[in-house]
């Protein structure tokens, strides 16, 4: 019989188990969680999307893949946009070539079925910065040179882990839209947007700022 066991001494209770049953599911670990790291900092984030499962918890390294009992598990709270979100840390060095592979354990629970499932990549694999800042546009010659900050999550110091930048502007004169990853644009737009990458590993690209309108000296 599946379920929840527990050993009682009169009205304390003593100890607890659960008897589930593993799913004989073929769904890929891509399909059911997401993982997201803001930088090369200590922290990154999992959003697990199947609400079929009404909890889950995840694991690091080999004592979570292997079942073992000294596994630090972190646990899914309130379901909440779409998702469990999950914060987890790892000790991985942020100013060295990433060679260690991390080692994601994924456990899910649904009715009396439990899903097991574990992944390994590379934290760069994950990376995604946040939007960066627009600061302003100013004159030079015959373009606008756009200053652009990165995002307050991402790592410092910024000469180490430097961003590459896209900006997407609207021709005035035609409508027409383009892109450019240098910072000199031609000179009448009439709104941009940017995003960023790590320039070395080339991440994925962050979201797009919203439009801004182009003013000489500042953004409107």
């Amino acid at each position: 019989m599946l379920g929840e066991y527990t050993c009682w001494r009169g009205n304390q209770k003593l100890s607890s188990t659960h008897l589930l049953m593993e799913a004989d599911e073929g769904e890929e670990f891509d399909s059911l969680i997401k993982c997201r790291a803001k930088s090369y900092d200590c922290n990154f984030s999992c959003k697990w999307t199947n609400s079929r499962y009404t909890a889950v918890r995840l694991g690091l390294g080999p004592d979570c893949s292997e079942g073992g009992k000294s596994c630090h598990w972190v646990s899914s709270g309130v379901w909440q946009d779409g998702g469990f979100q999950l914060e987890l840390s790892h000790t991985l060095s942020p100013y060295t070539e990433e060679s260690t592979m991390l080692e994601l354990t994924a456990e899910a629970i649904s009715d009396h079925q439990i899903i097991r499932r574990t992944k390994r990549f590379y934290l760069r694999d994950i990376v995604q910065p946040d939007s960066p800042q627009i600061v302003n546009c100013q004159e030079v010659e015959q373009d606008l040179n756009v200053t652009i900050d990165p995002p307050s999550s991402w790592s410092t110091p910024h000469s180490f882990f430097s961003l590459e930048h896209e900006i997407e502007y609207t021709l005035k004169d035609d409508g027409e839209t383009r892109r450019s990853l240098s910072a000199l644009i031609p000179k009448r737009i009439s709104k941009l947007r940017v995003r960023s990458r790590d320039s070395l590993v080339q991440s994925t690209w962050s979201q797009w700022t919203p439009w801004k309108n182009a003013v000489t000296d500042s953004l409107t």
